[in-house]
């Protein structure tokens, strides 16, 4: 009678009263996959990052030092044109 009572205030107080272990497994084992889906997805999002990071970075560098080669060229057919320069 006593537990009878209890689970019917816990019902009347409570909007998310269980009792039954195998629906509580079930949804403890629902809230576990979400997680590892959404876990493996950030790590995936956290790889493209970086990785498109890196392409980027490569990119500029590749760019500054065309940039670089272009400048010293430039000095190079300055000074040869007026005569610094014998090669």
């Amino acid at each position: 009678m006593e537990l009878d009572e209890r689970k019917m205030k816990l019902c009347l107080y409570s909007s998310t009263y269980q009792d039954n272990a195998q629906l509580l497994k079930r949804g403890m084992k629902r809230k576990e996959k979400i997680h590892e889906q959404r876990k493996h997805k950030w790590d995936k999002r956290l790889e493209t990052v970086a990785d498109k990071q890196s392409k980027r970075q490569e990119k500029r560098d590749t760019n500054l030092q065309a940039r670089r080669d272009v400048v010293k060229k430039k000095k190079l057919d300055k000074a040869r044109k007026k005569g610094r320069i014998i090669s």
